[in-house]
């Protein structure tokens, strides 16, 4: 489960412009995949390439190491990876073009979510014991960064994921992602507000792996289970927008059956003189 992720960003002193590659070594089992380089204006930018995965058959994957470079006045807002088909229309194999979300990408509003990594640097996501994903031939990846830069010029960077195959017959059971949210995020000028919605499962499911998405105007982020008509049971708890708590839930800890619900509350902060509202800009929510 990706209970959505994300990230913005602070400065440390260092050049405000220039290229900016992510360091990371390939991994001696599976693969690496890398955005092109790309640049990034005064201000953000958000962009979406597609990219074909060098592989001949599928291969299982327990674990994804995600890098980005940082520091200086620019730092990841976040990134993410959409499954797409290699046969769709138009997918941007030449270069990232400006994209929120990949959305529309391939032909599609919003593609199959594989990952979200929203911590400065990056992150590695590690599956419990049994479990993974699975990658086919014929699927690309559709890599979605978004860059914050608050220097004084435009700085080039690029983002590298590493894809370790899981040994042979290890992974039993084969993970899916999705994210839940809400658009319905009004809070006032200078004011506070709470927003909480809540998701049904609609079939049977273990969920292992769940964390929480927001913007700077979060002051936390609560996540819930409800199983089987009885108390909640937190899932998730996030006091830091930047560096969002995440937790690993090896089968069967977290069963849900159909019905079963998850809730999530959001509180929020407004220092500015305007309504902030759902978006996708750093300055939103």
């Amino acid at each position: 489960l990706l209970v959505a992720t994300l990230l913005v960003t602070h400065a440390v002193a260092a050049p405000s412009s220039g290229v900016y590659s992510a360091k990371l070594r390939r991994p001696r089992r599976g693969f690496q995949l890398r955005t092109s380089h790309f640049e990034v204006p005064v201000g953000e930018r958000e962009i979406c390439q597609a990219v074909r995965l060098p592989i001949k058959e599928p291969v299982d994957v327990d674990r994804m190491v995600v890098r980005m470079p940082h520091g200086g006045t620019m730092e990841s807002h976040h990134f993410a990876m959409f499954l797409a088909d290699a046969s769709a229309p138009n997918l941007p194999f030449d270069g990232p073009i400006s994209n929120a979300g990949c959305a529309g990408v391939g032909g599609v509003v919003v593609s199959p979510i594989l990952a979200f990594v929203q911590r400065i640097a990056g992150d590695v996501i590690r599956f419990p014991k049994g479990v993974g994903v699975t990658l086919r031939p014929d699927q690309v990846l559709l890599l979605n960064s978004h860059f914050v830069n608050v220097g004084d010029g435009p700085v080039t960077v690029d983002v590298a994921v590493n894809f370790h195959r899981a040994r042979k017959h290890a992974v039993k059971h084969h993970a899916l992602s999705f994210q839940l949210g809400t658009v319905d995020i009004a809070v006032p000028a200078g004011g506070t507000a709470a927003v909480t919605a809540s998701w049904h499962a609609p079939f049977p499911m273990d969920v292992v792996w769940a964390s929480s998405h927001s913007h700077k105007y979060t002051e936390s982020v609560d996540v819930d289970a409800i199983v089987g008509g009885g108390p909640s049971r937190r899932l998730v708890h996030t006091t830091s927008y930047a560096e969002p708590d995440f937790q690993y839930f090896p089968p069967p800890s977290l069963r849900l059956e159909t019905g079963d619900t998850i809730r999530w509350m959001c509180n929020y902060r407004n220092p500015t003189d305007h309504v902030v509202r759902f978006g996708v800009t750093s300055n939103d929510e």
